[in-house]
């Protein structure tokens, strides 16, 4: 019953952000729009190279903050190519399998067990969500918005989200109770308010992708509304269907701009191009860490494959 009851939550969320994904095409999409807006884009070099060195930072410091959590003797370049590999994965294949790659990849340290790096990850992503839904609630009343139609459906999704993290992830009390120990000792101390300070800090330094392209189209956006929207973005990637989470993440961000006083149209053409860019990084991330980190296409899958069967089995 459970195992059906997050099929159909997937489902009706998938169904309706795709659904808008393909109204907003119909009244929006205009391609000699988007290249003009794209040209006007390519001639911002230094906004574009700001863009980058802001979000492969994000990535350092989410890379610091896992292998702080650790606590092991693992490279840091092993946290950072583990999640370079799954955004290449989450771009490339139609379900969202990135999360298994970083598991198999750090489980391939001689000191890590499955368990233990699945265990890591997990918490990463609860980390992850609680800091995006802290960022999206914090913005929702600092706009004075708590009451608008467009908040709330967005609101409402990342509460939902958060239900099909937890239901996704569910565990034996036995191996719950002993994870929850690990937890409870990692954020003991100063060391939980670093990992905490430097994936909050992650997330702010992403949000500079979606400021960078209203910046360079001349769009108002302040800072503080740019976060918000990228909290609110990515939040609704958990469920992602398509490679890079292709209409999700467009349908999201629209509405998140547009009730952060951007217009529909514009709305529409900054996520497609935010998006696109995200897409170029994300291949060519996957490339640098393929080439510093070589892994077999076929162990890539047996990850996967695993990964996929312990979530059924625990569903």
């Amino acid at each position: 019953m459970m195992s059906m009851g997050k099929r159909l939550l997937f489902f009706v969320c998938k169904l309706m952000l795709f659904a808008a994904f393909v109204g907003l095409c119909v009244f929006f999409l205009d391609l000699k729009a988007i290249n003009r807006q794209l040209l006007t884009l390519l001639h911002h070099p230094f906004t574009l190279a700001g863009m980058a060195l802001l979000y492969g930072m994000a990535f350092c410091l989410r890379a610091f903050a896992w292998k702080w959590y650790v606590n092991k003797d693992v490279a840091f370049s092993v946290f950072l190519y583990a999640q370079f590999y799954s955004l290449f994965i989450n771009h490339v294949l139609p379900v969202k399998a990135g999360d298994a790659v970083r598991i198999g990849l750090l489980a391939k340290e001689k000191d890590v067990q499955w368990d233990e790096s699945l265990h890591s990850v997990v918490v990463m992503r609860s980390l992850d969500l609680l800091v995006l839904a802290a960022y999206a609630g914090i913005g929702v009343f600092w706009m004075g918005l708590a009451y608008t139609w467009t908040t709330l459906f967005l609101v409402a999704g990342i509460g939902a989200a958060g239900l099909v993290v937890l239901l996704r992830w569910g565990m034996k009390k036995s191996l719950l109770k002993k994870h929850v120990q690990i937890v409870k000792t990692a954020f003991t101390g100063p060391k939980g308010w670093l990992i905490c300070a430097a994936i909050a800090a992650s997330w702010g330094l992403e949000a500079f992708v979606v400021l960078g392209v209203t910046n360079a189209l001349s769009i108002d956006l302040s800072v503080l509304k740019g976060l918000w929207v990228n909290s609110m973005t990515i939040a609704g990637q958990l469920f992602h269907f398509t490679p890079g989470g292709l209409g999700t993440y467009e349908s999201v961000m629209t509405f998140s701009l547009v009730t952060a006083g951007v217009g529909w149209q514009q709305a529409y053409e900054v996520a497609l191009l935010t998006h696109g860019w995200k897409f170029a990084f994300s291949y060519l991330a996957g490339l640098w860490a393929w080439i510093a980190l070589p892994i077999p296409w076929s162990e890539l899958r047996s990850w996967i494959s695993k990964n996929r069967n312990r979530g059924e089995s625990n569903g």
